[in-house]
C-alpha cells in the first residue's frame, strides 16, 4: 500500500497523483551528458524513461525513453527517416555527430521518438485526471509541485499496480476488475509480428514504424514464440552487444531469458499472451507482472488475434469512470 493513502476513499477516481509516488526516487538526465550516460542511467536505475534537466535555462526540456534511444539507433544506422518538425536541425546535427563518433548530448534524443511527449500534472491532480491522458496514448505524466519542481513520474505501469493492489477497496473498480476482456470489447487490436528468423533490427524498425512497444514474435505456423520489446535494448546496450541486433529474433528472445534469469536467481517464462475469456484483473497482474505495455490476445493453438495494452486499460478505466 502507498504511504499517505487511505483505502477508505469514498471514490478511487478522486485519489491523488502525488500519493501514487510518493516512495518514488527521481532519477533526473542532465542535458548535457551524453546518450551513454543517459542510457546507463535508465539501465542502472530500472526505469524507462527519465526527465532531461537544462541546468543552464533551469528547465525540463523533455524526456528521455528507450522510444528515444530505439529512433537515435535506426537514425544512425539509417533504417529510418530524419522526422520532418521543428527540430530538424537538432535531429541531423545528433546523426553528423554520431557517425563522426562525437559525443552526442542527449537533448538532441530527448522526445526523439515523438510518442511521450512532455505532459504534466500537478501532485494534486486525481487519478481521473491522469487517466484521461494515458487514455489517449501518452505512457507518463511529469508530476509537479506547486513551487515548479518536478516530485516524480506517474506510468501507466505505475497507475496499473496501483489498480491491482487496490482494487477490492472500491465497489466500483472491483465490479468493472471481473469483467472478461470480451465483454469489455478488449480483443481487438492490430496484431504487429515478426518471424522467429527475422533480425532483431526488423522487429526494432516495425515498432518504430507502427509507434508501438513490444512485437510479438511468431513461428512458421504463426504461434506465438515470445515477445521483444523496447526495453530489450537494453540487452543491446550492455558491453557493447551490437552484434545483437542482427541476431534471429527467437535467439535475442532466450537471449533476454537466460540474461532476466541470471539478474532474479531464476528461470523465468514471462506469458505474453492471454484468451479473450480471462478477466481483467487477470490480464491486469500480467502486465505488472512482465512489466510490459501490451500483451497478445491468442486463439487455442496459440496464434495471435488481437493485443491489449495498458491504453486500452486505461481507455477502459476513463470510460467507466465517465470521461
Amino acid at each position: 500500500m502507498h504511504a499517505g493513502l487511505s483505502t477508505t476513499e469514498a471514490d478511487w477516481r478522486t485519489v491523488q497523483c502525488g500519493h501514487l509516488i510518493e516512495q518514488q526516487n527521481l532519477v533526473v538526465v542532465d542535458a548535457n551528458a551524453s546518450m551513454e550516460k543517459a542510457c546507463e542511467a535508465l539501465i542502472t536505475h530500472g526505469i524507462s524513461s527519465a526527465p532531461v534537466y537544462d541546468a543552464a535555462v533551469k528547465t525540463y526540456v523533455g524526456m528521455f525513453d528507450y522510444a528515444d534511444l530505439l529512433t537515435y539507433i535506426l537514425l544512425v544506422l539509417k533504417r529510418a527517416k530524419v522526422p520532418q518538425h521543428e527540430t530538424t536541425k537538432d535531429v541531423l546535427k545528433l546523426v553528423q555527430q554520431a557517425a563522426a563518433e562525437q559525443a552526442v548530448p542527449v537533448r538532441l534524443a530527448s522526445d526523439l521518438s515523438r510518442n511521450n511527449p512532455f505532459y504534466s500534472v500537478m501532485a494534486e491532480s486525481s487519478l481521473l485526471q491522469a487517466l484521461e491522458i494515458f487514455a489517449q496514448g501518452t505512457h507518463r505524466v511529469a508530476v509537479m509541485n506547486q513551487d515548479g519542481s518536478m516530485k516524480g513520474i506517474l506510468s501507466q505501469s505505475t497507475v496499473a499496480r496501483y489498480v491491482c493492489e487496490q482494487y477490492g477497496n472500491y465497489p466500483s473498480l472491483d465490479a468493472i476488475m471481473k469483467r472478461s476482456l470480451a465483454d469489455l470489447n478488449l480483443t481487438g487490436g492490430s496484431v504487429i509480428v515478426v518471424d522467429g528468423g527475422d533480425q532483431v533490427l526488423e522487429a526494432l524498425s516495425l515498432m518504430s514504424q507502427h509507434g508501438v512497444s513490444s512485437v510479438a514474435v511468431i513461428d512458421a505456423s504463426g504461434r506465438i514464440l515470445g515477445n521483444i520489446s523496447l526495453t530489450d535494448i537494453k540487452h543491446v546496450l550492455r558491453r557493447d552487444r551490437h552484434a545483437l541486433l542482427y541476431s534471429a529474433c527467437h535467439a535475442f528472445i532466450s537471449h533476454v531469458k537466460l540474461e532476466d534469469g541470471l539478474e532474479r536467481g531464476m528461470d523465468t517464462v514471462p506469458v505474453f499472451d492471454v484468451t479473450p475469456d480471462i478477466s481483467l484483473n487477470t490480464c491486469l497482474r500480467k502486465l505488472v507482472a512482465t512489466r510490459a505495455h501490451r500483451v497478445w490476445i491468442s486463439d487455442d493453438q496459440r496464434r495471435a488475434t488481437g493485443v491489449v495494452s495498458l491504453t486500452d486499460v486505461s481507455r477502459v478505466l476513463a470510460e467507466h469512470a465517465g470521461i
